[in-house]
């Protein structure tokens, strides 16, 4: 056997970073949409306790993300424990919002209710800390994909290409992250 065994808590903790995560692509992805000029009721995050200082560092427009001093690495989707060492000693720390484009999905079929079509979900390694991916969207006029952006006037999505955290804030008193190529203002 190598290394602790996860227990019970270490796997639901798991499940409630899923669920964090999935709430944080849908909600980033109908805000993107309603800050391009579409008017689209967006899904509202739900923080759980172990995700609340990610969710207030966004709302600051930071990127905070736990940090486990055990491993010397940021964690990403925020869980209550590490996953590699499951310990609950984290600490939240400042990361720059910049890096690269490492994946990414162009829907043009809607799969929940509050998001505009097409939207992207993208895969952002960031600059911080190599191998650490944070899942997110694009800006509504991002994503346009090969022929399309050049019409448009808009560079292409490529993989690498160097991309910047915006942060989209909502009326009803909460923010989420998108990405948007580096220089696209």
């Amino acid at each position: 056997m190598s290394g602790p065994r996860p227990d019970s808590t270490a796997l639901a903790s798991t499940a409630l970073a899923s669920t964090a995560l999935a709430s944080t692509a849908l909600a980033s992805t109908a805000l993107a949409n309603t800050a391009a000029g579409n008017s689209v009721r967006r899904a509202r995050p739900v923080p759980a306790a172990c995700d609340r200082p990610f969710w207030d560092g966004l709302r600051a427009h930071r990127l905070t993300l736990p940090y486990c001093d055990d491993c010397a690495a940021y964690r990403y989707p925020p869980a209550p424990r590490c996953p590699r060492c499951l310990t609950a000693a984290l600490t939240w720390r400042e990361c720059p919002g910049r890096g690269t484009l490492w994946s990414w999905a162009t829907s043009r079929r809607r799969f929940a209710p509050g998001l505009g079509l097409p939207y992207t979900v993208v895969q952002v390694e960031l600059d911080a800390q190599p191998g650490l991916l944070l899942d997110s969207t694009l800006l509504l006029d991002s994503t346009l994909a090969g022929g399309e952006a050049e019409a448009a006037g808009a560079a292409p999505l490529r993989i690498g290409l160097p991309m910047t955290a915006v942060y989209l804030d909502d009326p009803r008193g909460f923010t989420v992250h998108a990405f948007q190529p580096h220089g696209a203002d």
